[in-house]
């Protein structure tokens, strides 16, 4: 028969060794499998939220929609705050597999929050000042694309705030970034030195704002 002499041959015998090796340890790898499969359903199906450290004394938590819910329109990132001693409010942003907050922290002004914003091709800075109420954007703002709701007032940065960005990301610890920040979508690599190339490449560099 056909099968016999391909199962004595070299490729048979190597698919008879594959298949003996799958039945000896088919207990490990079912386990395996199964723990893979646990990984995508809480990447792919379950929110993912995180507590944010703030030098102002406020309470941040960022939370994601999960990443299936991502491929679809209205997604977004919800990023609750409430200020030391003040009244909490929320800021909601596009969010999709390539777009989203990168990570926030509190600027020089306690009653100011910066979000750096990864808008596919470039970086965006939100400036969210809690201290006002939030009034309508600039049509010419990226913000019209990508805010849904905010308690407060929130514009574009300037450039005293993309000083501040481009000190915390030379000189804030490894630790406290990886504390304040959001992985976007897919973007796997995302660390204060390939924000601060990419940032360059943008033309926004210390030598900007001396």
């Amino acid at each position: 028969m056909w099968w016999r002499r391909f199962w004595r041959s070299w490729p048979g015998s190597i698919f008879s060794g594959l298949w003996s090796w799958i039945m000896t340890y088919k207990f490990k790898l079912k386990v395996i499998l199964l723990g893979l499969l646990v990984v995508v359903i809480l990447v792919w199906l379950v929110p993912w939220s995180t507590g944010v450290p703030l030098s102002n004394g406020g309470r941040a938590r960022i939370t994601k929609a999960p990443l299936l819910r991502a491929l679809f329109p209205e997604a977004n990132t919800k990023i609750l705050y409430e200020p030391k001693g003040g009244k909490a409010g929320s800021i909601a942003l596009w969010q999709d597999l390539f777009d989203g907050p990168v990570f926030i922290f509190s600027g020089n002004d306690s009653n100011i929050l910066l979000c750096l914003y990864d808008y596919d091709v470039h970086y965006c800075l939100f400036k969210i000042d809690t201290s006002k109420l939030f009034k309508p954007v600039p049509t010419n703002s990226d913000l019209k694309n990508v805010l849904f709701t905010s308690t407060w007032q929130i514009q574009d940065g300037e450039a005293g705030d993309w000083k501040e960005v481009l000190n915390y990301l030379y000189k804030a610890p490894r630790s406290l970034f990886v504390q304040q920040s959001v992985r976007v979508g897919v973007r796997f690599n995302q660390n204060p030195e390939s924000i601060i190339k990419r940032l360059a490449f943008q033309g926004i560099t210390t030598n900007c704002y001396q």
